[in-house]
């Protein structure tokens, strides 16, 4: 972590960004630009990535010039959960985009964390590989245990592995060696919280790792997002419903976009808003069709609707994938398991 103290020294002194950057030894800069306009003052933010200076996200505030203190926190309040967001989603890309220039641990960390996004077998048995490197290359590394042990998570949840008890048993050990090591790091608790939901662990505790990691960054997209899927595989719709909708506001071009949207589906279709819930689950349908909670919530909403073929086609195909079953083990509360395994059945009945 750099001082403030050291980086408002370095821009007094007038050195490049560029500068700037390599002297702190950072690969992200927050730079910003402050203009006054008649009664008005006018801030641009932007997130650069160095050595090249390459734009990553930008904003633009504007703010009567009197009121330059509301001006101040408007920028820290926006910056904040866009700075980490952005970061991640250009981190990724470059991942599979750029070949690995070495196996340094940064490289190969956004490796892994792209590669299990995939969702394909083939993808998330390198993700597990590489993270099973960072664990043995980086013992006491909290975010190298947490990304092994969502990326053995994932692997046991979608069925990706020879021996799932084996694969489960080591998500779990890896997750309990991350939070041992740093139990104050919004991301490795968002982690956390994911590889309980997908080894199908307890959700009370998921919850309590979910509130600890809202305490410490409120308006964290990640930590919004697993706390939705915990509270929906938890029994929790609206809660929800409000958290995954937070983090689609916060950040529109989400990485995750499809399978907030499909939460947020399946939310509305658990509290029994049809119409909602369809046109949801459609949209995440569309962008992530391999994803079973997408298939499953389309499936059940148009059958409610009446629309039986597409009802048919999206669960048939769930089914002859097997992840209806991944879907029923997932969620916790006996009520909506019994609802969803009564309605897919129903819907692919004909």
């Amino acid at each position: 972590m750099i001082s403030t103290v050291s980086a408002v020294t370095l821009v007094r002194d007038k050195l490049p960004i560029s500068e700037i950057a390599e002297m702190l030894k950072v690969r992200y800069l927050v730079t910003g630009e402050i203009f006054e306009s008649g009664e008005k003052i006018q801030a641009r933010v932007r997130l650069v990535e160095a050595p090249m200076l390459t734009q990553v996200w930008s904003a633009n505030f504007t703010e009567s010039s009197d009121n330059i203190f509301a001006l101040q926190e408007r920028i820290a309040a926006s910056i904040i959960p866009q700075v980490w967001t952005n970061i991640d989603i250009n981190e990724r890309h470059k991942s599979l985009t750029v070949p690995l220039k070495s196996r340094s641990s940064y490289e190969l960390y956004w490796r892994a964390d792209a590669l299990f996004r995939k969702l394909d077998q083939a993808s998330s048995n390198q993700a597990v590989a590489i993270a099973g490197e960072l664990v043995r290359t980086n013992p006491d590394s909290a975010w190298a245990y947490a990304m092994s042990a969502f990326c053995n998570g994932t692997a046991y949840a979608n069925g990706w592995t020879t021996d799932p008890v084996q694969t489960r048993d080591l998500a779990l050990a890896h997750y309990q060696n991350a939070l041992r090591l740093d139990h104050d790091n919004v991301q490795v608790l968002g982690y956390a919280a994911g590889t309980l939901v997908a080894v199908g662990g307890s959700m009370v505790i998921a919850d309590k790792l979910i509130g600890r990691a809202l305490t410490l960054l409120p308006d964290h997209s990640s930590t919004l997002f697993w706390g939705g899927w915990v509270d929906l595989i938890g029994g929790r719709p609206e809660r929800a419903r409000q958290r995954l909708a937070r983090g689609l506001e916060i950040t529109p071009i989400w990485a995750v976009r499809a399978y907030a949207l499909a939460g947020i589906g399946l939310s509305h279709l658990l509290e029994g808003q049809i119409d909602k819930a369809y046109e949801l689950l459609f949209e995440a349908y569309v962008q992530a069709p391999d994803y079973p909670f997408s298939a499953a919530g389309l499936c059940i909403a148009a059958a409610a609707k009446g629309d039986r073929k597409t009802a048919g086609e999206v669960g048939k195909r769930l089914i002859a994938t097997g992840k209806d079953e991944q879907v029923l083990r997932m969620l916790q509360n006996p009520v909506h398991r019994a609802m969803f395994a009564h309605a897919l059945a129903s819907a692919t009945a004909a």
